[in-house]
């Protein structure tokens, strides 16, 4: 599912600013959306940097070398794959 909301309720240490800042790399690659009209909610403000944090270090590495572009595509197909499967 690439549109529509998403709600992410977890334990600490289960991925979620994985899958939030992954979220927004697809939607942002696949020009779904502008990224100025994503909004990413969170409890606190160290919770919000660290997945403003974790995009900015996934798209440096995908722009810094083919090989990080190439991990962090893979990364987001593999995302892509889990959300398809039934």
């Amino acid at each position: 599912m690439l549109e529509g909301n998403l709600l992410i309720r977890a334990s600490a240490g289960t991925g979620k600013t994985f899958a939030l800042a992954t979220r927004y790399l697809r939607l942002m690659l696949l020009g779904k959306v502008d990224p100025a009209k994503i909004v990413a909610l969170t409890f606190s403000r160290a919770a919000a940097q660290e997945i403003y944090t974790k995009i900015l270090e996934r798209l440096w590495k995908a722009a810094a070398s083919e090989d990080g572009a190439k991990v962090e595509s893979a990364k987001i197909r593999e995302d892509l794959k889990k959300k398809q499967r039934p």
